[in-house]
Formats: C-alpha cells, sequence, structure tokens
C-alpha cells in the first residue's frame, strides 16, 4: 500500500561551515506533492573558508495547489580566497 505524502508539516535547513581548502557542493531537493500547509524554513550561518568552495543548489516542488511557505535567511562569511554559490528554483507540473 503507498502512503500518500502529508500535506503539513515542516521542514528545516540548518547548515553551517566549509574548512579551509575544502571544497563542498549541497543539493537539495524539496518535495511537497500535497502541500496545503507546510513550512520549508531554512536559518543558515555559513562560513566559507581560506580558499574554500561552497555550492549551494535548492529545487522546491509544491504541487498544483503550492501550499508552502519559503523562510530563507542566510547570514555568510567568505575568508580570502574562498567562494559560495547558491541556486534556487521552484518547478510545477505543466498539467
Amino acid at each position: 500500500m503507498l502512503r500518500r505524502p502529508p500535506e503539513g508539516g515542516t521542514q528545516e535547513i540548518v547548515s553551517e561551515s566549509c574548512g579551509e581548502g575544502a571544497k563542498a557542493r549541497f543539493l537539495a531537493h524539496c518535495v511537497f506533492p500535497n502541500a496545503v500547509k507546510v513550512r520549508h524554513v531554512m536559518d543558515a550561518r555559513i562560513h566559507v573558508g581560506k580558499h574554500a568552495d561552497l555550492e549551494y543548489s535548492e529545487t522546491h516542488y509544491h504541487g498544483e495547489e503550492g501550499g508552502v511557505e519559503v523562510l530563507p535567511t542566510a547570514k555568510i562569511t567568505i575568508d580570502e580566497g574562498g567562494s559560495y554559490e547558491a541556486c534556487s528554483s521552484l518547478s510545477r507540473s505543466g498539467r
């Protein structure tokens, strides 16, 4: 028996650091196909170290009703020679 995804709830993303000389790539898929009352919260405090590279990509699918609040906040510090790149997208079915 397939379970129907919930219509409500909270998804929380918490991120922190990328150390000196590190290279990291984060990919988040946030899928809420039956969303009626969903909260997506991100409270990021990100530190990118010296000569480090951090990429963050987030894709959302909120279903046909789109009952989702997306509430992102981020405080990002980047040390000498470091880089930070972020991308966010929202997809919908083409019915």
